[in-house]
């Protein structure tokens, strides 16, 4: 999963691992480990872990999962299951006796528990200043007097086309996001199995898709999982242009809406730290790991035991270490590495980015300083995108009301002509 509104990683919005499951030993050798991605498994494939007999969410009291299936050959194994979030309580398979369950709590999640709201204004009211939502308005507002804007939901269906190229474009969002803040994404070499298992997921109603179109291009994209009567935020991000538009809030708000009007109880923003977060959750709790082994087995016992106790120290030295800031310094390092692998391919002139270095407001505009009009729609000129929808939103303008002109006797000059004023620019290449 992938952050929207910051760029980074969450999970601690990362995208789902790999799952990496050994095979199990014969009678009398080593007995390793079988490890499970809860989320992967509980989620994105639909099949529990069979260890689970019964899993409740302790905030509505409702089971989401039983299975009264027998566990065949399980003796003498030991499962370690990872991100298994707290607010629902597992049980082991009563078929599969003598087993014992160690939990330990690893990273924070965030979500949003529903039930405890009327509805969208009802949650707005209770969290939001007054001042506060009438900004959340306003940011709606200008974007859709600015922009011919269009709001859709994929939910039960989504051509293969349609998907395929919301997807690209969600892509294209995340890269360049993470381009611009200079931020590594460790995961987005595993984009080609989000794309494959959203498609069938949306299609059965098990996960939804968010977009915001100007025109007919997307801006804006989020797509959670559904599971029961809890929706989990999996993926989003926006058109950088738009920023000024505040489109995480305006996303957010609208999807919370759906979710209200659905009938969902828990918006789980899963791992990660962000200032976003902080303002939209009202909740938090603990992703968790969970050792689950055959108490019956002495190997496996033991194996088990140990196993708690090293991961149990693994998570107090990484609580210490962030006590004394080492993750940030090794963050700042693996950026400095990314960027130093990066400075050894140059630029090409397409590619460099382009520094404003003045920006005043003029009264008028000479005809003898103009060279010719320009349009957004040329490549040429995209990077000024940003700059132009700016000055939409601040002035209040609509993109269908304004002239672009580049300007004579300056190098990358540019005059934006609203109805109410006139914006000169001039950038440099760096």
């Amino acid at each position: 999963m992938i952050d929207y509104y910051t760029g980074k990683r969450p999970r601690k919005y990362n995208l789902r691992p790999k799952i990496n499951i050994y095979t199990m030993p014969k009678s009398g050798e080593q007995h390793n480990p079988k490890t499970i991605d809860f989320l992967n498994r509980f989620l994105e494939k639909r099949n529990p872990p069979p260890v689970y007999g019964k899993i409740e969410n302790t905030l509505s009291k409702k089971k989401v999962f039983e299975d009264p299936r027998k566990i065949e050959e399980m003796s003498g194994k030991l499962f370690q299951v990872y991100d298994f979030p707290s607010y629902l309580r597992p049980t082991v398979n009563q078929k599969a006796d003598g087993w014992k369950l160690n939990v330990l709590n690893t990273y924070s999640g965030s979500m949003i528990n529903l039930t405890q709201y009327e509805g969208i204004d009802d949650y707005l009211k209770q969290n939001f200043s007054a001042g506060r939502r009438s900004k959340f308005r306003t940011y709606k507002k200008r974007l859709e007097i600015a922009f011919n804007i269009e709001y859709k939901t994929y939910y039960g269906y989504i051509s293969k086309q349609e998907y395929n190229n919301l997807f690209d474009a969600l892509y294209q969002m995340i890269t360049r996001r993470f381009s611009q803040r200079n931020l590594q994404n460790h995961d987005i070499g595993n984009w080609e199995v989000y794309k494959e298992i959203a498609y069938p997921l949306i299609n059965k109603k098990e996960g939804v898709l968010f977009v915001i179109y100007h025109d007919k291009k997307p801006i804006s994209i989020s797509f959670d999982i559904l599971f029961d009567k809890i929706v989990y935020g999996y993926l989003r991000s926006y058109d950088i242009d738009y920023a000024k538009f505040y489109l995480g809030f305006i996303d957010a708000n609208r999807q919370l809406e759906w979710h209200f009007t659905n009938g969902f109880e828990i918006f789980d923003l899963l791992k990660g730290q962000y200032d976003y977060k902080s303002k939209l959750t009202d909740s938090s709790y603990y992703f968790q790991k969970h050792i689950i082994y055959d108490s019956k087995s002495f190997a496996a016992s033991i194996q088990g035991t140990l196993t708690t106790i090293r991961v149990k120290l693994f998570y107090n030295f990484i609580k210490l270490l962030k006590m004394f800031k080492v993750h940030l310094i090794y963050h700042k390092l693996m950026d400095y590495i990314i960027q130093r692998k990066l400075s050894k391919y140059p630029l090409t002139a397409s590619t460099k980015n382009k520094e404003v270095i003045s920006c005043v407001d003029i009264v008028e505009l000479e005809d003898s300083k103009i060279l010719k009009p320009i349009s957004l729609e040329n490549r040429d000129f995209f990077f000024l995108k940003k700059h132009v929808y700016d000055f939409l939103y601040t002035n209040k303008e609509s993109l269908d009301s304004i002239k672009l002109f580049e300007l004579k006797g300056e190098s990358n000059a540019f005059a934006i002509c609203g109805q109410k004023k006139i914006r000169k620019i001039a950038f440099e290449t760096v």
